[in-house]
């Protein structure tokens, strides 16, 4: 996690900031072994404020701390908290916590595979107070013959430590995008800003972000330097890198780099286009270019020395023959050659999805009732939603008997007596369980709409088992579709071994759908698995799994954004599908 090193003001903590806080709230009471509940409302508290659909400074500023007691889930004592967080950056429970923890404890908490109590373990027996002091002694074999560990557990921590490494390099989507967007929002207000956007990677949705690009243009050129000005001045700056007229370079307070570019008009679409990427896409361009006798940079399309377009991405694209090209399918895999043969697929839209198929409510460890997850989806239109508590074996995350599945199933009855023009579908996450067989015995699963099963245990089973388990799984006539089919966390745990050319193979010839699981931590299926999935004619449904009502919206963001990459149209989505067309294919 990214140490906050400075105080802030009520003009400048954003929303991901007082997240930050909130969450470090809930890591730290773990680590004293506070009761579950107050962690988990601090780390509910979190999620919602990421998420939240206006700035919580907004918020406060409007009604104090009654106004942030509206929240759902926001008590007057996290409301208190988060009140002073906005005033300085931290808060008093915070600062207090880090006192009565080892030093550096809250770096060793987010090494991957790394528990609360083998880190405190660890800070006091060896004085550990960082990553790279509990790297040397994994290296000296220190840490191998304490208690409750071996030469196994060294080799996974020194793997955490790697994955944390390449984490701190590479951002990820969800919190990228508030923060690009948080930078834009200031660019935008600022009077001298015609226009800005960011680029690179995260323009192209990828899962984790080597730096922001961010591009704009001047309404005057003798704006520029106080646009540099601003930029350099954000919130989120701890250093400045680079400061010049038309460029300049910051590091942010989560560790990423930050680039701000100042181009003009007539060629902003060029220069969108050149940072957008990748770089494979851009040489292809390039190429065509060539060979219509243009040359086509950031600064736009030149025949000869003369400028010929560029101000806006479609005009670059017509330059060389091609229809506009979405950046979320500029990878150099191909998009080139099928925008040239008229072949680019229609891709899906956040309006084309009719309902979520994987939601998660306070009958297990979701934040919400049913009736208020019903209501968020209506809110974005949706004609329905499944959901789609634990099974009984996932104890930890409140996971259901079968005679409290039973009464949840009749609480869903009685809502959708209430509802007119909306469903609630009965579904369920089962636990595959090691053999293949399901968490519910098949009586239990033909009550459901959906059955949703997933793999949340023994993950270190080797490539043949895990691959045997899941598909014996998807084999089950009752099964609707198999989530997060790679078991991946973004940046803090890999993909468990399996054979996924096997898994969608399974899916196609037993008529089952693959997960697009659009939490952000998670997105899984990725591009090259979502590609699979359509190629084999496996239809896929693009699920937030979401906890709380309000990550149903940028869940949905992240999971159009996803599927988007793997080239997905409306039609090879599940719940694109209308309602009846849905009960229709669920029956079948």
């Amino acid at each position: 996690m990214p140490a906050i090193v400075r105080g802030y003001n009520d003009h400048t903590v954003d929303n991901t900031g007082v997240a930050d806080v909130l969450g470090r709230i809930a890591k730290l009471l773990d680590v004293k072994g506070e009761i579950r509940f107050k962690s988990q409302a601090f780390e509910k508290a979190a999620r919602l404020i990421e998420h939240l659909d206006r700035p919580v400074k907004d918020l406060h500023a409007a009604g104090g701390v009654k106004a942030l007691m509206s929240l759902p889930g926001v008590g007057e004592g996290i409301a208190k908290k988060i009140e002073e967080i906005l005033a300085s950056g931290t808060c008093k429970e915070y600062e207090q916590l880090k006192r009565s923890l080892p030093p550096g404890i809250e770096e060793l908490l987010a090494i991957p595979h790394l528990g609360p109590k083998t880190a405190v373990m660890l800070a006091e027996t060896l004085k550990v107070k960082s990553a790279a002091d509990l790297e040397k002694a994994l290296r000296a074999h220190k840490v191998r013959d304490l208690p409750r560990m071996s030469d196994k557990m060294e080799e996974k921590l020194l793997k955490g430590i790697a994955m944390w490494k390449g984490g701190r390099q590479r951002l990820g989507l969800g919190r990228a995008l508030p923060l690009a967007r948080a930078i834009l929002d200031r660019l935008r207000r600022h009077p001298g800003v015609r226009d800005a956007a960011y680029a690179g990677s995260l323009r192209r949705m990828r899962e984790t972000i080597g730096d922001l690009d961010i591009l704009v243009t001047p309404r005057r050129p003798s704006d520029a330097p106080a646009i540099m000005q601003a930029f350099t001045e954000h919130d989120e700056v701890a250093d400045v890198v680079a400061h010049g007229e038309t460029k300049s370079s910051v590091r942010l307070e989560s560790g990423v780099e930050a680039d701000l570019r100042v181009v003009p008009p007539e060629s902003f679409g060029a220069a969108l286009h050149y940072f957008t990427g990748s770089k494979t896409h851009n040489i292809l361009i390039r190429e065509l270019g060539v060979k219509k006798g243009l040359r086509i940079n950031e600064y736009g399309v030149f025949k000869g020395k003369k400028h010929v377009g560029g101000a806006t991405e479609e005009e670059v694209f017509k330059a060389v023959g091609l229809p506009f090209i979405a950046p979320e399918l500029r990878e150099g895999a191909g998009e080139v050659e099928a925008a040239a043969a008229g072949r680019l697929p229609k891709l899906i839209e956040p309006g084309d999805l009719r309902g979520d198929l994987h939601m998660h409510t306070d009958w297990s460890d979701g934040k919400n009732t049913i009736e208020e997850m019903a209501e968020a989806g209506r809110a974005l239109g949706y004609e329905y939603v499944a959901l789609c508590d634990h099974s009984e074996s996932l104890r930890v995350a409140g996971g259901l008997e079968v005679d409290r599945l039973h009464k949840k199933n009749k609480a869903i009855d009685a809502a959708n007596r209430t509802l007119k023009g909306f469903r609630i579908l009965k579904g369920a996450e089962v636990d595959i369980l090691e053999s293949g067989t399901l968490d519910y015995p098949d009586e239990v699963l033909a009550e459901l709409d959906v059955v949703v099963v997933s793999v949340h245990s023994r993950f270190s089973l080797d490539e043949a088992a895990q691959t045997r388990r899941i598909c014996r799984a998807l084999a089950n006539k009752h099964v609707t579709l198999l989530a997060h089919p790679t078991g991946r966390l973004i940046n803090r745990r890999d993909p468990y071994a399996v054979n996924l050319a096997e898994v969608v193979k399974a899916a196609a010839d037993h008529g089952k759908c693959l997960e697009l699981n659009a939490q952000v931590d998670r997105l899984d299926l990725s591009d090259g698995g979502l590609k699979a999935a359509k190629a084999a004619g496996v239809t896929v449904a693009i699920n937030t799994d979401a906890h709380d009502a309000a990550y149903l919206r940028p869940g949905r963001e992240y999971g159009i954004g996803m599927a988007r990459r793997g080239w997905l149209e409306a039609g090879d989505v599940l719940n694109a599908l209308p309602l009846p067309k849905l009960l229709k294919r669920l029956a079948r």
